[in-house]
């Protein structure tokens, strides 16, 4: 299944919020044991395919970022810096580390 564009990832925890699009596939299906130890597939499309990636992703440890393409990884490294430097804007209250 081909992956597209349209997961929407937006890093809230930074004072300078980002939304990125992620490639992921639309379409997926997915093998698995239930409670019983009885193997079950199903087939999950749009967003529910894209959660249960994403959270599949979070067990095998796997980044948002690891999807970015190098660019837009160097983009953000840079964007990262500058605010653990203080060199943002935020419409909040920052207290930053000493």
């Amino acid at each position: 299944m081909k992956a597209v564009h349209g997961a929407i990832y937006t890093i809230k925890k930074s004072p300078q919020p980002e939304k990125l699009d992620v490639k992921m596939k639309n379409k997926i299906r997915i093998a698995y044991r239930d409670e019983n130890g009885e193997e079950k597939e199903e087939n999950y499309e749009g967003i529910k395919a894209w959660i249960i990636q994403h959270e599949y992703d979070h067990l095998e440890g796997i980044l948002f970022t690891d999807h970015l393409s190098s660019l837009k990884k160097r983009l953000l490294r840079n964007k990262f810096n500058n605010i653990s430097l203080g060199k943002f804007k935020a419409t909040y209250r920052v207290i930053l580390p000493k």
